[in-house]
């Protein structure tokens, strides 16, 4: 460090060492990135023929491709350039993160825009980007992303922003934070806001209402008429009106209004981006409907097609993508291919931990589903803990539609009591209510720190290859013989 200060600046003519303290707060250096940062400084050059002059005189730079149109410095020289810069021109480090945010925003690179934008100290800027690119970004698989430029802000900075206050709520309760999804869905409920909203959602409002009834705000009933409202404040052009109507239509499915969540659904399917987790979950939610009114057929279809989705790269290990393969699994036991059932359980329990209270309905009905399966595979005790944990839910949930119903019968096919028709677990099995919570509890708990495996495989999401690997792991057995 002393032979960079002492040698490498002082041997520099005054409008390289403009350069090299004005461009060293990039990561990446383009001529045009570079023009845009120096001014007065060798700009008759050109930062092009100063950067191809910094490479042929070795000064610290490494070429990022072939045509040499990016480089970047050396990273102990970078430090370096940063504290001189500091010391000689602190006024200038704000300023020149404000310069290279605006040259990413203008070029659509948001989250180098939002970095620098928070190093600037321009956090209303950094927020608007964020609310305006956390869905489609989302939508694409790259919810971490989005999650890392959250990060960026402290907790007071987001919540004095109604729309990053909603953007970071469904981030972080995607990502299974549920205390602070919590939190920053209250603060955009308490906040207000004038103006387009940032997401491309109708309004403050409508915004409001999708996150309302994405969480479940106010039980099913409530859940519905959130819904009901963003369908009606969404137009038919608006990018959100797909995902108000998945929540209509989950909503009516989860209320025993199959008929209508069907019409809802199959407008979304209409709608929906392909690929995408709104189409997954609008097919898995049709395929649940058309298990309930007995059409396991096009249940099968539905759900076929929604696992094709979730099996991508990208979204195979998206906390949404739980609903499909717990169905997967339910139907495949249905049918009686039970190693491959066993495969879409073991994906669903890697996703499971990640479902947090915010999204407690998706909780019970996943839960529902997977002891149905297990049962099927003859592992008695996992389903008897789902049903538990499913019954635990549901005791803090009144308002849950036709779930309990479920719960009842997924409780009678595991034991075989088809008297009383107990609508929970812990009413079949008092002395159990007490771990049945204790283990809901425990499922929160782990939900920070149980990590998602990998899947690196390029074949589909279920394949026989990996259930003879979990029968394998499970001491040789995947069903019962």
């Amino acid at each position: 460090m002393d032979f960079l200060t002492e040698g490498v600046l002082a041997r520099q003519p005054n409008e390289m060492v403009h350069f090299l303290l004005h461009t060293c707060v990039l990561d990446e250096l383009t001529a045009s990135l570079c023009d845009a940062l120096t001014t007065g400084g060798g700009p008759e050059v050109g930062a092009g023929a100063t950067l191809r002059e910094l490479e042929r005189t070795n000064l610290f730079v490494v070429p990022l491709d072939e045509e040499r149109l990016a480089y970047r410095y050396h990273h102990l020289f970078a430090q370096y350039l940063r504290a001189e810069l500091g010391r000689r021109e602190p006024e200038f480090v704000p300023e020149q993160h404000r310069r290279a945010w605006r040259w990413y925003r203008d070029n659509g690179l948001t989250g180098r825009a939002v970095a620098h934008a928070q190093a600037s100290g321009d956090f209303e800027v950094a927020a608007e980007l964020v609310a305006t690119a956390w869905m489609p970004m989302s939508e694409r698989g790259h919810a971490e992303t989005v999650r890392s430029w959250i990060a960026g802000f402290d907790d007071a900075q987001i919540e004095a922003h109604p729309p990053l206050a909603i953007a970071a709520a469904w981030v972080v309760a995607i990502a299974g934070e549920a205390e602070r999804a919590v939190r920053f869905a209250g603060a955009a409920q308490r906040g207000s806001w004038q103006g387009p909203m940032p997401d491309g959602t109708a309004s403050f409002e409508s915004a409001l209402a999708i996150m309302s009834s994405s969480f479940g705000l106010g039980g099913l009933s409530g859940m519905r008429a959130a819904a009901e409202r963003a369908v009606d404040l969404e137009p038919a052009t608006s990018s959100w009106r797909p995902l108000a109507l998945l929540l209509l239509g989950i909503s009516r499915t989860l209320q025993g209004d199959f008929v209508d969540a069907r019409d809802v659904l199959d407008e979304v399917v209409e709608l929906a981006p392909d690929q995408t987790p709104i189409m997954a979950f609008s097919l898995a939610f049709l395929a649940a409907g058309a298990l309930q009114e007995g059409d396991e057929e096009q249940a099968w279809l539905h759900a076929q097609r929604s696992h094709a989705i979730v099996g991508q790269p990208r979204l195979r290990n998206y906390t949404p993508s739980v609903v499909t393969y717990a169905l997967v699994a339910n139907l495949l036991s249905r049918r009686g291919d039970l190693e491959r059932a066993a495969v879409a359980i073991e994906r669903a329990n890697e996703l499971l931990p990640r479902l947090i209270e915010a999204y407690w309905c998706v909780m019970i009905e996943t839960r529902i589903r997977l002891a149905t399966a297990l049962g099927a595979l003859g592992r008695r005790d996992e389903a008897a803990t789902r049903l538990e944990e499913a019954a635990a839910l549901l005791a803090s949930h009144e308002d849950a539609g036709v779930l309990p119903q479920w719960h009842a019968e997924a409780v009678m096919s595991l034991h075989g009591t088809g008297a009383g028709k107990p609508e929970r677990l812990s009413d079949a099995r008092p002395a159990d209510s007490a771990r049945a919570r204790a283990r809901a509890d425990a499922v929160q708990n782990r939900a920070q720190a149980a990590p998602l495996a990998e899947h690196h495989q390029d074949s589909p999401p279920v394949d026989l290859s990996e259930a003879r690997r979990i029968r394998r792991r499970r001491g040789g057995r995947s069903h019962p013989r």
